[in-house]
C-alpha cells in the first residue's frame, strides 16, 4: 500500500472526482459513511453522548455528515461549531443546511476552563490533512479542551493539529485521539513514536479513492499489507527437493548466550530452509544439538567462535550476530566474512556492535546486505537522533549511502532500501519487546535468503510474518506472557495465513 504526501491526498480526492466521476459533496458523504459505520460497530450502545468538535472545513464537513448520520441512528448527538478558517469550505456549507434541518443540538465554540458536557465518545473533526502550520490561538485554545475531557477521542482522517508528513518543527497544539480513522491510506507521521500520543491506534478506511491514481502516483513509502505479501511468494512444486530450497548459516553465540543461537537457529529451520547449520563454540554444542534436533553444527573456538571454516563461504545465505560477543578474534572473523562472503548476509545484533566499533568496515559491506538494528544498535552506527523521525531518515540515509537493507526493528518497523524506498510493516504487538525477538527475525531472513528471496523481498517478507506469527502468540498466549519461542511456535499460522488464498 502506498504512504501518500499530504499534497498527493488532494491530488487522489481531485483525480476520485473528476474520473470516477462524483462530487465533492457525494465524496465527503463516502468518507463520512465509512467513519459512521466503523464507530456504531465499535460503540453500538445508542444511549451514549457524542459530542462532535467541527471545524468549518472539509474535515468539518465529514464532522456534519458523521453527526447527522449517527442522530438518525437514535445517538444523541451534540456538536460544536469551531471558525478554523476565514470562511466556511463549499461543501461544510452545503452540510450545514442540511444540519440545521435536523433535531441535533448545535453551539458554537467559546473558551471554558473544565468541560460542562460529559459525552462516551467525543469526534474530532476539526482539522484535516490541509493544515500547514501549527495550531496557535484559538485554535490551540479549542483543542487544549478537547484533550481536557476523559473520554473516548476519535480523530478524523487525522487528529487536529499533526501534519501528515514532517512534525519536526511542529509546535503547536495537537488532538490527543485514542482512535484515528484514516482514509484510503496511513499518514506518514503516523509511524513515529513521538506521534503516537496523538494519534493512538489507527484503521484505514477505504472511501474507494480512483484505483488509477494509486496505480500512477509515485512514492518511495509503502505500507505492507497482506495483499503484497501474497504477491511475491514463492510455491514448492511436486518435484522439487531440498536441494532446490539452500542451506542457510547461523553464526551465532558464546558462552552465557547460546539461547540467542537456539531461537535464531529453531527460526531459521522452520523458514522454508531446506538445510540449517549453526556456527557456535564448543561450550554450546550439546545444547544446539539438543534443543535444536534437524540442525547441523560446526564448531569454532571453545566459549567464542574465533574462526570460519572455509565451508561456510559456499552456504545460500549467512545471518551473524546473535550473542556472538565482541571478543578480538571474534571480530576478525566478521571482518572476514563481511570481505570475502560473496552470498545474501545478514547482520544483526554484536555484528552490528563490532560494526560500530570499527566504522571503516562498512564500506566493505557487500551491496543488499541487510542489517536488523533495534534503536540502540542504530544509535551506536549513526549517532543519537532527537525523534524518531530524524532516526528513520538516517536509516533511509544509511541505506542509500552504503547500498545495504536496514530493518529498523520497533513499533510498525521499516525497511529501507539502497533505491531510497522505505517500507513500513503492519503486523506485530507489544508483547515482541521480549528478549530473543530479534533473535528470531534475524533466523527467520536468513532462513528466507536460503530459500531463494532475494535481499529485498525476504526483509519484507521476513518482517511480515515474524509479527504476524506474534500476534497468533499474543492472542493463544497474552502479551505479557508470550516469549520469542512462542513466536516461532506460531510461524505455522502465519505461513498458513499468507499461503492460504494464494
Amino acid at each position: 500500500m502506498k504512504i501518500l504526501s499530504a499534497q498527493q491526498i488532494r491530488e487522489a480526492d481531485k483525480y476520485t472526482i473528476e474520473h470516477e466521476p462524483i462530487s465533492s459533496l457525494d465524496l465527503m458523504e463516502r468518507a463520512a459513511i465509512a467513519c459512521f459505520r466503523w464507530i456504531i460497530t465499535r460503540f453500538p450502545k445508542k444511549e451514549n453522548k457524542i459530542l462532535v468538535f467541527a471545524g468549518n472545513g472539509n474535515n468539518g464537513g465529514d464532522g456534519l455528515v458523521i453527526a447527522r448520520l449517527l442522530h438518525n441512528t437514535g445517538y444523541t448527538v451534540k456538536i460544536v461549531l469551531c471558525s478554523v478558517a476565514s470562511e466556511n469550505a463549499k461543501d461544510f456549507e452545503s452540510q450545514l443546511k442540511r444540519i440545521n434541518q435536523e433535531n441535533i443540538e448545535i453551539e458554537s465554540w467559546k473558551p471554558f476552563d473544565t468541560p460542562h458536557y460529559s459525552p462516551h465518545l467525543l469526534i474530532d473533526a476539526l482539522l484535516g490533512t490541509g493544515l500547514n502550520r501549527p495550531a496557535k490561538g484559538d485554535i490551540a485554545q479549542i483543542i487544549k479542551q478537547i484533550n481536557a475531557y476523559k473520554t473516548n477521542v476519535v480523530a478524523v482522517d487525522i487528529p487536529s493539529g499533526l501534519f501528515a508528513d514532517d512534525n519536526s518543527n511542529n509546535d503547536g497544539e495537537i488532538v490527543r485521539s485514542s482512535i484515528t480513522l484514516t482514509f484510503q491510506s496511513p499518514k506518514y507521521s503516523f509511524f513515529f513514536s513521538e506521534n503516537q500520543q496523538y494519534v493512538g491506534n489507527f484503521y484505514i478506511l477505504d472511501i474507494a479513492l480512483h484505483a488509477n491514481y494509486f496505480k500512477q502516483v509515485e512514492t518511495l513509502k509503502y505500507f505492507i499489507t497482506s495483499a503484497f505479501i501474497k504477491q511475491n511468494l514463492l510455491n514448492r512444486t511436486l518435484f522439487q527437493h531440498k536441494g532446490n530450497f539452500g542451506h542457510a548459516c547461523i553464526i551465532t553465540g558464546s558462552k552465557g548466550k547460546m539461547g540467542a543461537a537456539v531461537l535464531a537457529t529453531k527460526a531459521c529451520i522452520s523458514s522454508g530452509a531446506a538445510l540449517t547449520t549453526s556456527v557456535i563454540p564448543e561450550v554450546g554444542n550439546i545444547i544446539l544439538q539438543s534443543a535444536v534436533t534437524e540442525a547441523m553444527c560446526i564448531t569454532s573456538g571453545n566459549e567464542y567462535i574465533e574462526t570460519i571454516p572455509n565451508q561456510v563461504y559456499e552456504y545460500s545465505a549467512i545471518g551473524v550476530g546473535p550473542g556472538i560477543g565482541n571478543n578480538t578474534e571474534t571480530q576478525h572473523m566478521l571482518k572476514l566474512i563481511i570481505q570475502q562472503y560473496k552470498g545474501p548476509l545478514l547482520l544483526d545484533a554484536d555484528a552490528i556492535n563490532i560494526l560500530s566499533e570499527n566504522k571503516t568496515w562498512i564500506s566493505f559491506l557487500p551491496e543488499n546486505t541487510i542489517l536488523t538494528p533495534h534503536p540502540k544498535e542504530f544509535e551506536r552506527l549513526t549517532g543519537k537522533s532527537n525523534s524518531a523521525y530524524e532516526r528513520h531518515l538516517k536509516q533511509i540515509d544509511f541505506s542509500i549511502k552504503h547500498r545495504v537493507i536496514v530493518v529498523l526493528k520497533g513499533a510498525y518497523t521499516s525497511v529501507s532500501l539502497p533505491n531510497g524506498n522505505v517500507y513500513f510493516n503492519s503486523t506485530g504487538n507489544a508483547g515482541m519487546a521480549k528478549g530473543g525477538s530479534g533473535d528470531v527475525l534475524t533466523g527467520l531472513i536468513t532462513g528466507l535468503m536460503a530459500r531463494g528471496y532475494m535481499p529485498q523481498q525476504a526483509a519484507i517478507l521476513g518482517v511480515y510474518i515474524h509479527g504476524l506469527a506474534g500476534d497468533y502468540a499474543a492472542k493463544e498466549y497474552q502479551t505479557e506472557s508470550m516469549t520469542a519461542g512462542n513466536i516461532i511456535t506460531c510461524f505455522s499460522k502465519a505461513f498458513n495465513e499468507i499461503y492460504s488464498e494464494h
